[in-house]
C-alpha cells in the first residue's frame, strides 16, 4: 500500500455509499438504535437484504480496521445506485450486484450471496386469496404478474417462466397496479415478517403462502475503479469480509433477517 493510501487508511476517511433511498432511510432509523459497526443482532425491525447488506459493509470496514464514517448518496433505485458507483460520484453500492451486471468498471468483492439462494414470495392485494391454491407454474399462468422493469433478473427468470408480466418504473406504481387489480401479483424478498402485510404507503401486499420463485445468479459488493482511494477501500472490504465470512455472521444476517427464511424452506419451488 503505498504511503498516501496508509495515511488516508489511518485518518478519519469517507466512504460514499451510493443506496436507494428506501434503504437508507430505515438504515439511518436502525442507526439511531445502534450505530452499524456495533451491529451484533440483525433480527431488528429494520433489517431488510438492502438495510443488512449495508450493514455488512460497515461491519467488514470495522473489523478490517479502517478509521471511517458512512456518506449515504441516496438514489431513487437500485439500478440508478449503480450508475453513481459505475461513474466514481460514489465508491461502493449499498447492495450487493448480480453477477449479469457486472463490468470491467468495477472491482468484484468476494462472492456474497451464492446461485440459487436468491428466492422470492409471491404477493397480491391484501385479502385476495384467488393464489391460494397455485402449486405449480400452470396455475400462476392464470394470473397477470408485475414487475419493475430494471429487476432485470426477475424479468429473465419470468420470461424464462413464459408468465404474463406488466412493466413498471417504481414499487410504488408496483404496488398501485396490484390495488387497482390491474395486475394480481408480483415477487418480493422474504424478510422476518414475511407472513405480514408488506406496505407503501397505504397500500398493503400479503404473501401467498406455500410457494416461492428462485432468480439466478450470484451476488457481490462492487466498488467503482474512478473512485478516488478505490484501492484502499476495496482491500479493507476483502479483509474484513474475509472474517465475517470465516465467523459466520454473513450467513446468520441473512437468516436472522429472514432472507434466508427456515420457515419457507419446504414451501413449493415453482422453478426447480
Amino acid at each position: 500500500m503505498s504511503s498516501g493510501l496508509l495515511q488516508a487508511a489511518h485518518a478519519p476517511f469517507t466512504v460514499t455509499v451510493a443506496t436507494p433511498k428506501y434503504v437508507a432511510r430505515t438504515f439511518l432509523l436502525w442507526q439511531q438504535k445502534t450505530p452499524c459497526q456495533q451491529v451484533k443482532q440483525y433480527s431488528s425491525p429494520y433489517a431488510s437484504r438492502g438495510t443488512v447488506e449495508l450493514v455488512i459493509i460497515c461491519r467488514a470496514l470495522y473489523e478490517a480496521g479502517l478509521n471511517f464514517s458512512l456518506d449515504l448518496l441516496e438514489a431513487p433505485n437500485y439500478s440508478r445506485a449503480l450508475l453513481d458507483v459505475k461513474s466514481g460520484r460514489a465508491i461502493i453500492s449499498a447492495e450487493t450486484v448480480w453477477d449479469q451486471e457486472i463490468t470491467e468498471d468495477f472491482h468484484v468483492s468476494k462472492l456474497i450471496i451464492p446461485s440459487n439462494k436468491f428466492v422470492k414470495g409471491v404477493y397480491v392485494r391484501l385479502g385476495d386469496n384467488r393464489l391460494n391454491n397455485v402449486r405449480n407454474i400452470d396455475d400462476l399462468r392464470k394470473f397477470r404478474g408485475v414487475m419493475v422493469k430494471n429487476w432485470i433478473i426477475d424479468w429473465y427468470t419470468m420470461e424464462n417462466m413464459n408468465l404474463t408480466m406488466f412493466p413498471v418504473n417504481s414499487i410504488e406504481s408496483l404496488y398501485y397496479m396490484i390495488e387497482t387489480e390491474r395486475a394480481d401479483y408480483t415477487l418480493l424478498e422474504f424478510n422476518q415478517a414475511a407472513h405480514q402485510a408488506r406496505r407503501v404507503k397505504h397500500i398493503q401486499l400479503q404473501i401467498v403462502p406455500g410457494i416461492k420463485i428462485r432468480l439466478e445468479g450470484e451476488r457481490f459488493f462492487v466498488v467503482s475503479k474512478k473512485a478516488k482511494y478505490h484501492d484502499l477501500v476495496f482491500s479493507f472490504l476483502q479483509q474484513g469480509l474475509d472474517v465475517l465470512q470465516k465467523n459466520g455472521e454473513i450467513h446468520r444476517a441473512y437468516q436472522e433477517s429472514g432472507f434466508f427464511n427456515p420457515v419457507m424452506q419446504d414451501w413449493i419451488l415453482l422453478n426447480p
